[in-house]
């Protein structure tokens, strides 16, 4: 997968291909002259049912104070 910062935004725009038109979803400028990182989007399970757990801990403590 690769990923794009645009320059106008500064926001993040991923795809799984390197295509010759590639607009910002967030601002419509054109990044195709943009350098392109690839990244990896794989998910630990382990840390997300960790971040939930904390989550879920906070929603909590709001609601007993």
């Amino acid at each position: 997968m690769y990923r794009k910062i645009c320059k106008r935004c500064s926001n993040k725009s991923y795809s799984s291909s390197k295509c010759v038109r590639w607009i910002c979803p967030y601002c419509g400028v054109d990044l195709r002259y943009e350098s392109s990182t690839v990244v990896e989007h794989r998910i630990n399970i382990e840390e997300l049912n960790e971040k939930i757990g904390q989550m879920r801990g906070r929603l909590i403590y709001k609601e007993l104070s």
